[in-house]
């Protein structure tokens, strides 16, 4: 656990492949031993309505995301994270109506293409739909 934190605080903000990440703990265990790619507790039995979606294009708007995320459900939410300086993070969150809309989000957009790029999925963990921490941009 103190290598996570360790790891969690060295790594976090920093560049990969020309990308700024972010890095936190990821507690999730999975049928399967993977945690974090579209498997888990987002199924039948939850009642969370949002799901984190990373690997955005920085040109991706939350109009654009919440447009591709309508695929799965009504969608009430959608938001970019973004820096302190403004500019994107490369992730958002999305709010659907009901659970599972965003189970089914998870199971069928997974790996699906937006702006060019093959977008990640995962059911939000964050607290306040993963209004705990950074900056968001836009609205639903």
């Amino acid at each position: 656990e103190e290598e996570a934190k360790a790891a969690i605080s060295t790594l976090t903000h920093t560049e990969l492949n020309g990308r700024t990440i972010f890095v936190r703990e990821d507690r999730e265990v999975s049928s399967g031993g993977r945690a974090g790619f579209g498997s888990g507790s987002a199924g039948k039995n939850s009642h969370n309505t949002s799901v984190y979606v990373w690997n955005l294009s920085y040109d991706t708007s939350w109009q654009d995301l919440k447009d591709h995320m309508r695929k799965a459900g009504n969608v009430d939410m959608a938001t970019i994270l973004t820096s302190a300086g403004g500019t994107s993070s490369g992730c958002g969150v999305v709010v659907y109506q009901k659970p599972f809309e965003a189970a089914r989000a998870i199971r069928e957009l997974q790996d699906s293409e937006l702006n060019g790029r093959e977008i990640k999925i995962r059911e939000d963990r964050s607290p306040a739909g993963g209004r705990g921490g950074g900056r968001f941009g836009g609205r639903g």
